[in-house]
């Protein structure tokens, strides 16, 4: 998820508030606005009209209350195309804009006309079961609602994505009443796409240059639609079934066959799925580029939408491990944002010791032999000292032996043909503590054998080999089931603080290893927290369909709060700015008496003492007694103004938590307030966080970079980094960046400016003639090496 584009990033500001620009990039081709119009959309108008009327009532008349909007757009249409823009096309239901094309010089004419309130900048968004029901409690949800034919009955998710394929088996449900009104499409490829299943499909690439007909043009969205509402299909590994199998879906196709899609092509499907009547929306996309909350127009539409009773979920992204890589809808306050956490088992290659222990692992991209390598496994660290192999290795000094190699420092390819020199049959590579989680590595033309297993599996091996010299080991390419640990955060799942040190994510479900439907009627396994947060959407359509009388800030705190606390294998509990509440478990979602407001309590940072509200909500007809206590992570605790609070019945109150950063040194503050009901069993968690920065810098972070270029030529914004401290806070350091190989140049780094704190950019330009160009981007004592292929 993220730019394609990184120097695009400067103008998502509204205009009419700030205009980022750097000095060094000029632009004057047509570029997408949205333009933002000052008469209400029709949601606030329909909210004003009749504030005590249940948004439900409301929704089917939205487009009555759109009238006004429409009268504003047709008044001011002229005056927009005299100043050269060109009227794509509009939004009345989310927000009263038109969607344009116009020079970028010729921007901030617009805002002269009377009528005009902002201008945004559109910008590109990257497309972001059986054990996963089982580890979400979701046949024990089903169970204590009947069983799965009533799951999210009636409720309608929004899938806004790459379309979805509706002849998969998972979207055929013949018995499912259709509801009035329905089906609804448009496009030309809507003769096949709808059916009792799927009862909106719409097509937004012409807004993107695009004729691709297909349903789905990649699978991304039929694996997200499968995932939230697929029905149960017998499969050869058993029955695999979406969470809310009873649920109606939309499918809302944003992205072209090959590349980004836009924000003003989600907003504009958005808007359409709002006026469809869609009780949830997921949407698995966004970019790596995160403002302020308040700064972005996502903010305000995701609180119209939480007033018209509609849920927004969104996926975290996919940058981490690294903190304060939230994607740009991650951090808007009213959307459920969800991280990844691992799957019961994987489907991979794997390591056997003769131990008896066995771990998964990621293939090389070299050869993979058809039948297990075995050998002796021999630790390269007792070879050159820091086992990295990134140098010259003694002859004959690994001979029929299985190298063990740390990951860093060099290429994955020098290191397998320096011990492929010395004699190894095959590698183990294990990853370091800053990427604990194994990636396929390039290995160029070296003809050697190899894979790699994750940070902490690779120190259990190390621990192994320790205890045990001369052990064999057997590397198995094969693909297969392999059990692993579910109760910890998939390393590419993006982290807190939120930029405006909120806590997100709000909670996590399993990324990592889900097995849902493909295209041509296959089953396919996906990573990403694109396919976490289809597992919190199908959760909250079998909520709503359970207990439709709620509010969605109460069922935010139910699906969040109500989330199951992560503990690393150590006991030592998960960060709740890595795992917020933890993970979701649907069944205490079900079955919660209570519910808060808000979902998380952050202290920000510094030295003065801090107070935050935390209202408690009863959602049942009897009187309930609520328990307060607070279980520390580490450092501060925040301490309740009373430790138990009497609701009566369908009643609220606050309670003020104070907390006293004295005399504290720098570090952070977390854990978990637990609200307890203990003759209903509710226990809610709230994650708390504070910290007192240190300006030292912990973790240089590679945002974006270009792949590739033209060899030669200058790369505007080629590569964009921020730096961040032991706290997760950006630091505000200007790095450097020098040329190790391939013959190029830095033109200069750039800081993208005060929307973006940390985040500098790097223009370059690449060597005379073809092949690697390398730069090293150092901040102090840290630093990361940038390859761009040159052509």
């Amino acid at each position: 998820m993220g730019y394609k584009r990184a120097g695009l990033l400067v103008r998502v500001l509204a205009y009419a508030s700030l205009i980022l620009t750097l000095p060094h990039i000029v632009r004057s081709q047509p570029a997408r606005f949205i333009v933002e119009l000052s008469e209400p959309p029709a949601i606030d108008l329909a909210m004003e009209d009749a504030p005590k009327i249940s948004p439900r009532f409301l929704r089917p008349h939205l487009r009555t209350y759109a009238i006004r909007a429409r009268l504003q757009q047709q008044a001011l249409r002229q005056s927009l195309e005299r100043r050269g823009s060109r009227i794509v096309d509009r939004l009345e239901a989310i927000l009263n804009a038109f969607i344009v094309t116009l020079p970028e010089e010729r921007a901030a004419e617009l805002l002269a006309i009377p009528g005009v309130r902002r201008l945004w900048r559109a910008y590109p968004v990257q497309r972001m079961m059986v054990h996963a029901l089982e580890l979400h409690r979701v046949r024990q949800a089903w169970f204590h609602i009947g069983d799965e034919s009533v799951a999210g009955r009636g409720v309608k998710i929004a899938i806004i994505d790459t379309g979805v394929d509706s002849s998969h088996p998972a979207f055929q449900d013949p018995a499912l009443p259709l509801p009035p009104g329905y089906p609804l499409a448009d496009g030309p490829w809507d003769t096949q796409p709808v059916n009792n299943k799927i009862i909106v499909a719409r097509n937004y690439r012409w807004l993107l240059g695009s004729s691709s007909p297909e349903a789905d043009v990649d699978g991304h969205g039929t694996a997200a639609a499968a995932i939230a509402a697929g029905v149960a299909v017998q499969t050869d590994e058993g029955l695999l079934s979406g969470v809310a199998p009873k649920a109606y879906l939309g499918a809302y196709a944003v992205f072209p066959r090959v590349g980004d899609s836009s924000q003003e092509v989600v907003l504009k499907a958005l808007d359409d799925a709002v006026r469809d009547g869609m009780d949830i929306i997921n949407l698995s996309l966004g970019s790596v580029y995160a403002t302020h909350p308040n700064d972005t127009l996502w903010t305000s539409i995701v609180s119209r939408l939480a007033r018209m009773g509609i849920l927004v979920i969104v996926a975290a992204g996919n940058n981490g491990p690294e903190p304060y890589t939230l994607t740009d809808l991650a951090v808007i306050p009213d959307a459920i944002t969800v991280g990844a956490s691992w799957n019961q088992r994987v489907w991979s290659a794997s390591v056997r010791l003769e131990t008896g222990a066995s771990y998964p692992a990621v293939s090389g991209s070299g050869p993979r032999p058809a039948t297990p390598l075995s050998g002796s496994l021999r630790d390269v660290e007792h070879i050159d000292g820091n086992g990295l192999a990134c140098a010259s290795l003694p002859p004959n000094s690994l001979q029929g032996a299985i190298a063990f190699i740390l990951r860093g420092q060099c290429y994955f390819r020098d290191k397998l043909a320096n011990v492929q020199a010395a004699g190894a049959i095959g590698a183990l590579v294990y990853t370091d503590a800053q990427r604990p989680d194994p990636v396929t590595m390039d290995t160029g033309n070296v003809m050697l054998p190899a894979m790699m297993v994750s940070y902490n599996d690779g120190l259990e091996i190390k621990r192994w080999l320790q205890a045990n010299p001369g052990l064999k080991a057997e590397l198995d390419f094969s693909l297969g089931p392999v059990r692993v640990n579910p109760y910890r955060v998939a390393g590419f799942s993006s982290r807190g603080p939120s930029t405006d040190l909120s806590i997100k994510p709000d909670l996590v479900a399993v990324g990592a290893a889900v097995r849902t439907a493909g295209l041509g009627r296959s089953w396919v396994f996906w990573d990403g927290t694109s396919f976490a947060a289809p597992i919190v959407s199908g959760a909250a359509a079998v909520l709503k369909a359970a207990r439709p009388e709620l509010s969605v800030h109460e069922y935010r705190s139910l699906l969040i709060n109500t989330a199951s606390p992560l503990r690393q294998t150590t006991g030592q509990p998960v960060s709740v700015q890595q795992a917020g509440a933890g993970l979701l478990n649907l069944e205490a979602a079900l079955g919660a008496t209570l519910a808060v407001y808000p979902t998380s309590l952050s202290f920000g940072v510094g030295t003065q003492p801090t107070r935050r509200d935390l209202t408690l909500i009863n959602l049942v007809a009897r009187p309930v007694s609520v328990w307060i206590s607070v279980e520390p992570y580490s450092g501060l605790v925040p301490e309740p103004d009373s430790p138990m609070v009497a609701l009566p019945p369908r009643s609220a109150r606050r309670v003020r938590f104070t907390l006293n950063p004295a005399g504290q040194s720098s570090g952070v503050s977390e854990g978990l307030i637990r609200i307890e009901d203990h003759a209903s069993g509710t226990t809610l968690h709230v994650p708390y966080w504070f910290a007192v920065p240190s300006a030292q810098p912990s973790r240089l972070k590679i945002v974006w970079q270009e792949e590739q270029g033209r060899a030669g030529s200058v790369l505007r914004s080629a590569i964009v980094v921020r730096t961040t401290n032991p706290e997760g806070l950006p630091v505000n350091l200007l790095p450097e960046v020098i040329v190790v190989r391939g013959g190029g140049s830095v033109i200069g780094v750039f800081p993208v400016g005060t929307a973006y704190p940390g985040l500098y950019e790097i223009s370059v330009r690449l060597g005379p003639a073809p092949g690697e160009n390398v730069f090293r981007v150092r901040v102090g004592s840290l630093e990361q090496d940038v390859i761009i292929l040159g052509y």
